[in-house]
């Protein structure tokens, strides 16, 4: 007897023969799944009235004939495998998905559609393994067929290279890759798409529509948009051909749609028009531009972008920044280093941030408001290096301004305020920033916690910019086993370090400025590491075993060299001096030679590194062997 079935989905899995069916169907269906089964055997219990399926999706690992009416009749049709079955590209079905199929079954479904033409809107999906297997099988279907009559190299909205072919007067086949991402889950496509092909004035029109972007990003030799990089200049011994393939097809897009429509655009080392390889229109939220020349930069915002929400600007020359793009920037920030932003204190915006300026600067800007005014609401706020060069700032502004009529320190020790007008005065005064109302209200409880138990025990403490006790927000003692400073004063932290703590295991020290590095914590540690361009007083003395430098002058070698051939040194120590490069450890190791080849006792040696060497004897017993290995120059007693 004979089941009549009505269902919506039916999967048959491992059918082959008709006995693993336990009883006869007679199925009316809108989507059939059979994996690794035999057609012959399903096919009979598919009733005729369910074509055409709304979908019908084919796993199977064995050359399968789909040149049947239940696939040719499918609204969409998936293949789960890569198996090249047989007769798909004759299919004349509109929507086909296949996984991960060979580029040779590509090019076999595209030269048939190319002899035969396919339908209008026509979409085969195609998925990739990622986006290097993506972009691999566009290049070879480019190169196979790019000497094709009317082929024309395209990019789609997803901004991965592409091409269409025309196959018609009216129609034309796009091949393109697409990215896309589902809940963070990247997946890669390749698409074969027939579409109608447009009048060139209908054409001219799609150009002048705006690319919409939300990061256009130029720096150099690089273009970007929404992370995809293209390279657009080369260097003479660096020659990327995929990434310069795109950045072609990117800029001949672009030449074509020169208006974009970006929320941020970012500028890097811009300094010439030549730097830009495209002509632009930029409609934007937010410009960022990192040493560029201004006057090149402007020229390419629409006046629609004013007001900017957002305005970034790091300048390495003096630069004139009242102009109408920053005048009206809601929030501005500039970062000048050691060059002048021209009429900064003329800007009538209210919102500035200003990184690590002069105090020159900063006292010119009050001159400026004390004698022009300033609408109430201003803000400039600007970093500094650390607390105590915040503190001799506020310090070099009262002592210059504290005779001011109306000048009153109402704020705290370290601040002030100075009468602009009747109704409005100025307010200069420090604070110590915070990431976020966490990171604030996590600093005042440790703080006030620390206030009360000073004493902490810690495996490794790290200072950072620590010049004076100012920048000590409370007082401390330290009983450590790890010391790490980063550009502070020794004299200063020093003191908080617990005597329980020596001899502490590791110390390192990146020093700017000259320092006595002669003094108990560094002469007890087991292992000191220094990083500095500045004179180390006293190195030359230390008894570490184990000390590494870095930056150090090869005069100053000599030094330590000198001393030891002159007051001895104990077996085992062992000093290495850091290089940059190869070459540089060669240059050193070559002036340490010519300095000391006349010495007594000395003898050229190899290292079992193939660098060439030397030694020289200190007593009867011992000896100092100095040698290349790694980019470093080693002083080992042995």
């Amino acid at each position: 007897m004979v089941q009549s079935v009505n269902v919506n989905l039916v999967v048959f899995y491992d059918v082959e023969t008709s006995p693993k069916i336990p009883v006869k169907l007679d199925l009316t269906i809108n989507k059939l799944k059979y994996i690794f089964s035999d057609l012959k055997v399903v096919l009979p219990m598919i009733n005729p009235r369910s074509l055409p399926l709304t979908e019908i999706s084919l796993f199977d690992y064995d050359d399968t004939d789909i040149d049947l009416e239940i696939f040719r009749s499918a609204r969409d049709v998936i293949f789960g495998t890569s198996q090249q079955s047989v007769g798909l590209e004759k299919i004349p079905n509109k929507k086909v998905y296949i996984s991960r199929p060979k580029t040779d079954f590509v090019r076999r479904i595209i030269r048939y559609w190319m002899q035969n033409g396919k339908k209008i809107g026509t979409e085969f999906s195609m998925s990739c393994e990622d986006r290097s297997d993506l972009v691999e099988k566009i290049a070879i279907l480019q190169e196979e067929l790019h000497e094709t009559q009317g082929y024309l190299e395209e990019i789609n909205e997803h901004f991965v290279s592409g091409f269409s072919i025309p196959l018609s007067s009216t129609s034309k086949l796009l091949v393109y890759g697409i990215v896309k991402n589902e809940n963070e889950v990247y997946t890669f496509e390749l698409v074969l798409i027939f579409v109608t092909s447009r009048s060139s004035f209908l054409q001219r029109i799609d150009k002048t529509i705006p690319l919409r972007a939300r990061r256009f990003w130029i720096k150099g030799d690089y273009l970007s948009l929404d992370g995809y990089q293209f390279t657009v200049k080369h260097k003479s011994w660096y020659r990327n051909m995929k990434a310069e393939k795109y950045g072609n097809l990117l800029i001949s897009y672009l030449r074509g749609r020169s208006s974009v429509n970006a929320d941020e655009v970012y500028f890097f080392e811009v300094k010439t028009s030549q730097d830009i390889p495209v002509k632009l229109e930029l409609t934007i939220n937010k410009l960022i531009s990192n040493v560029c020349n201004l006057e090149v930069v402007l020229p390419m915002i629409t006046p629609r972008s004013l007001p900017l929400a957002e305005l970034s600007v790091t300048v390495d020359k003096d630069t004139n920044v009242d102009l109408e793009i920053v005048r009206s920037a809601r929030d501005v920030k500039f970062d000048l280093d050691l060059w002048e932003l021209i009429s900064l204190e003329m800007i009538p915006n209210k919102k500035v941030y200003i990184s690590r300026p002069k105090t020159d600067v900063v006292r010119r800007i009050i001159r400026y408001w004390m004698q022009n005014g300033k609408e109430i609401g201003t803000e400039f706020s600007m970093s500094c290096y650390n607390r105590s060069d915040l503190v001799k700032k506020i310090a070099v502004l009262q002592e210059e301004f504290h005779k001011t009529p109306g000048y009153l320190e109402e704020i705290n020790e370290n601040g002030f305020s100075i009468p602009l007008s009747s109704i409005s005065k100025l307010l200069v005064f420090g604070i110590e920033k915070h990431f976020d109302d966490k990171d604030k209200k996590n600093g005042k409880l440790l703080m006030s916690y620390l206030k009360g138990r000073s004493s902490v025990n810690v495996d490794s403490a790290i200072f950072e910019t620590v010049k004076t006790s100012q920048d000590f927000p409370v007082k401390l003692v330290l009983t450590i086993n790890k010391l790490e400073t980063i550009c502070c004063n020794l004299e200063v932290v020093i003191p908080i370090i617990n005597p329980r703590s020596f001899p502490i295991t590791e110390l390192s020290m990146v020093v700017d400025e000259p320092t006595n590095v002669d003094v108990k914590i560094v002469r007890s540690a087991k292992e000191v590491f220094i990083g500095t361009f500045h004179e180390l007083i006293g190195l030359e003395k230390l008894p570490n075993k184990k000390v590494y430098v870095r930056l150090m002058p090869v005069t100053d070698v000599v030094s330590i060299i000198r001393f030891w051939m002159q007051n001895g040194k104990e077996v085992g120590t062992e000093f290495l001096i850091f290089y940059f490069t190869t070459s540089d450890l060669r240059e050193a190791m070559t002036k340490l030679q010519e300095e000391f080849h006349k010495a007594r006792g000395y003898l050229d040696e190899i290292s079992k590194h193939l660098f060439s060497g030397f030694s020289i004897p200190l007593s009867s017993t011992s000896k100092l062997f100095v040698h290349g290995i790694e980019r470093h120059v080693v002083l080992k007693v042995v």
